[in-house]
């Protein structure tokens, strides 16, 4: 599992995060676990 940064001149401001892993791993991660 990464994360990533990116600003490949997406609509939204600033750099963009891509999380590139199962979603209840980064539940977990988000919790502090």
């Amino acid at each position: 599992m990464t994360f990533r940064q990116y600003d490949d001149g997406v609509t939204l401001p600033g750099d963009q995060n891509l999380f590139d892993g199962p979603l209840d791993r980064l539940k977990k991660i988000a919790e502090g676990a």
